[in-house]
């Protein structure tokens, strides 16, 4: 498909046929496997047709694997751009500015979130951060204690970020939840920066 033929896909439309090939794909390949089981227990297959079916079903499962972690990630570069484009509407028109994303057969709720990169066992960074949080140096040195990230995120939502050490990494995290009429599946995203703001 060259750029010009490209620019002529709907690509709303082509995903939404796409899934539903998909469904019927899987229905299909699902009765297949469940046609295998008894032929597999009456070895009605031959050493070299089972080779064969073997690995035929390792492609399958390869080229799945590589389709879902595509979709999985344009989903969530996806999900990352309506997050960033609510918030800065947030941002410019609080009060006027879309709660969430509407399409023809989806909703998008955004979420922007600071989340926290715990430095690595051993470095100074590392002690800086649990001496901060009131661990002893036998204790540190032991690995007897680690830092939990919901948990630090929360220790800092009460403390303030200020009280943090600053040898710990903040990133922002964009997250869109999209719904089809009462089905929810939840994207993460995360891009280096501050966070900025976050659209209830």
């Amino acid at each position: 498909m060259n750029d010009q033929e490209l620019k002529l896909v709907d690509p709303v439309e082509y995903f939404k046929s796409r899934l539903g090939h998909a469904a019927d794909d899987e229905l299909e390949m699902k009765q297949m496997l469940l046609q295998l089981n008894p032929m597999l227990q009456r070895n009605a297959l031959s050493v070299g047709e089972l080779c064969d079916v073997g690995f035929f079903l390792r492609e399958l499962e390869a080229k799945l694997d590589e389709l879902r972690k595509d979709c999985s990630a344009r989903r969530s570069l996806i999900g990352e751009i309506i997050a960033q484009r609510l918030t800065k509407a947030f941002l410019e028109d609080p009060t006027g500015s879309p709660k969430r994303a509407e399409g023809k057969y989806s909703t998008g709720t955004p979420d922007v979130s600071t989340h926290f990169r715990v430095p690595k066992v051993g470095s100074r960074e590392y002690g800086e951060l649990m001496r901060s949080l009131g661990v002893n140096a036998k204790a540190i040195e032991a690995g007897a204690v680690r830092p939990d990230f919901n948990g630090l995120a929360d220790y800092a939502g009460k403390v303030g970020n200020r009280e943090v050490p600053s040898t710990i990494g903040r990133f922002t995290r964009y997250t869109t939840t999209f719904r089809r009429r009462g089905v929810a599946t939840t994207d993460h995203s995360t891009t280096d920066g501050e966070s900025l703001g976050k659209d209830q």
